[in-house]
């Protein structure tokens, strides 16, 4: 226990070193613990010599008061690294927009604006964390199943460390032990997998079998089918829906190479290796790693979804705009434009803005042909 922050300092180093082997490296920096042990190690290899990449990180302001860019110009400050805060132009939501291989997210890119597009053309390489939630990822734990799977010194570790956080580690005698692997994994059983958008035309479903094709990715699979001590972990890394660096197409520079350090195999290693109590709830393995690099502001933040900046331009949207826009009929074989219900805010915050991607779509098509 005494040594597991170390031996993920270093597999964090030598997967951010082999990473810089490149000349200009640029950081998406938020407030968080993810990119911020990627912004450190990084600064740690340029200062040392390993490392030859001249380092620049960016944090996208969603507002002139942000609390994630506030805690992003402090980590910048404490690694000396360069770093660029930017307010996404507001009228760049509905601008002309660019070839992209996601049109239906199209709205994320073009928030960006010219300015974002800049950052990325002067780079070669975008190291991002995003898989570190998969990676890092909460798992239950007994204090006989931590015994029984990495000793009595884990155990006792992890049970005094809880204590000082002023919580608790169940003995894990098996009684109730029945419910309790039935219900093993947090992820979404086949049975309760998500319903296609209700716009998607039937014909397409059907003949592209993708409510088949949903649920099989999304496929519960039984605790001992996966990893041991982190099921969860392997299936979100498997299902890996959060790998989407959305990159212009067509355009006058060639985009970087986008790549996350957590998909490393040492890193994961190191990690898998691990009890998931005490070091993965509240990622409390980054944050003991960190201790020397880090912000002790940033070091104890609380977890904190990052939000989203364009939620609010969205709802902001003339009600012409967001619900009177014609569809080409080209379109009519993949989105059936009556099923399309009003944008509601309130919904589309937490549903990836499902509805919204149709009109998103349609503004991408609209561009292909001069494309």
């Amino acid at each position: 226990p005494a040594t597991a922050p170390e031996a993920f300092r270093e597999a964090m180093s030598a997967a951010v070193e082999e990473r810089l082997d490149a000349d200009r490296a640029l950081i998406p920096l938020s407030g968080g613990l993810d990119s911020t042990s990627i912004a450190a190690a990084a600064a740690k290899a340029c200062r040392s010599g390993r490392a030859r990449s001249k380092l620049k990180a960016y944090t996208g302001l969603r507002s002139g008061d942000d609390v994630e860019a506030q805690f992003a110009r402090s980590v910048a400050s404490r690694l000396q690294l360069s770093h660029e805060l930017f307010m996404p132009e507001r009228d760049s939501l509905l601008a002309t927009p660019m070839p992209s291989w996601y049109p239906v997210t199209q709205f994320f890119a073009n928030g960006g604006g010219e300015r974002s597009r800049r950052l990325y053309a002067d780079a070669d390489v975008v190291l991002y964390g995003s898989a570190g939630d998969s990676v890092l990822h909460p798992e239950r734990a007994t204090l006989l199943g931590i015994m029984r799977s990495h000793g009595l010194r884990h155990a006792i570790h992890a049970w005094r460390t809880l204590r000082s956080q002023g919580r608790s580690l169940s003995l894990g005698t098996g009684l109730g032990g029945g419910r309790q692997a039935s219900e093993a994994l947090t992820v979404t059983r086949a049975d309760k997998a998500p319903s296609l958008p209700a716009w998607l035309d039937r014909g397409f479903v059907a003949e592209c079998r993708l409510q088949e094709r949903l649920e099989e990715t999304l496929r519960w699979r039984p605790p001992d089918a996966l990893h041991p001590v982190h099921p969860n972990a392997q299936f979100l890394l498997q299902w890996a829906n959060w790998f989407w660096g959305f990159f212009p197409v067509g355009t006058r520079f060639t985009p970087p190479e986008w790549t996350d350090p957590f998909l490393d195999f040492r890193v994961l290693s190191v990690v898998f290796a691990l009890p998931a109590e005490p070091w993965l709830h509240g990622k409390h393995l980054v944050r003991q790693a960190g201790r020397d690099e880090l912000p002790v502001e940033v070091l104890s933040r609380p977890k904190t979804p990052a939000g989203n900046y364009v939620a609010s331009w969205i709802e902001a949207l003339d009600r012409t705009v967001l619900d009177g826009w014609q569809m080409s009929p080209e379109l009519a074989c993949f989105v059936d434009r009556g099923a399309v219900p009003p944008i509601d805010m309130s919904v589309e915050g937490s549903n990836s803005y499902l509805n919204f991607r149709p009109m998103m779509l349609q503004r991408w098509y609209s561009c292909l042909q001069d494309w």
